[in-house]
């Protein structure tokens, strides 16, 4: 999992673009899959709203906040938990166990997502969930 402010964004260099840090997935993966138009989402609005913990399999997700403060928890047992902003991009690697969550009871949550490819694929999972996450800060 990984965070990045839009105005503190820099074109990576071809070996940056194309290499991930391996945070908690069991291997490391490349990626040389460039977003096309066709695997754009629709903007989501969540109120109150979270997701249940699930992957995407294989696919790689971008997160643009718009608007609002998203919560984001991953992990085997979603034991890691940063908050995003908006102008926060927050990349969720294939295979990684994660939940979306809108940090305000009261405000709508935009987002734009992207996939690395044009299915909708979600694994819905069972997991043992962590009481108490630690806090990521990316800051």
């Amino acid at each position: 999992m990984r965070r990045h402010r839009s105005q503190e964004h820099k074109k990576p260099s071809p070996t940056e673009r194309n290499t991930r840090a391996d945070t908690t997935a069991a291997t490391q993966h490349r990626s040389e899959t460039e977003p096309r138009p066709d695997q754009t989402h629709p903007q989501k609005r969540w109120i109150e709203a979270k997701t249940g913990a699930h992957h995407h399999g294989e696919l790689e997700s971008i997160i643009y906040v718009v608007h609002g403060e998203a919560l984001m928890r991953w992990g085997d047992r979603l034991e890691f938990i940063t908050k995003a902003g908006p102008g926060d991009f927050l990349h969720v690697p294939a295979w990684l166990p994660h939940q979306e969550l809108n940090a305000s009871t009261e405000d709508e949550l935009h987002c734009v997502l992207v996939r690395s490819g044009p299915e909708e694929l979600v694994v819905n999972l069972e997991l043992e969930v962590a009481d108490e996450p630690e806090w990521i800060s990316w800051d």
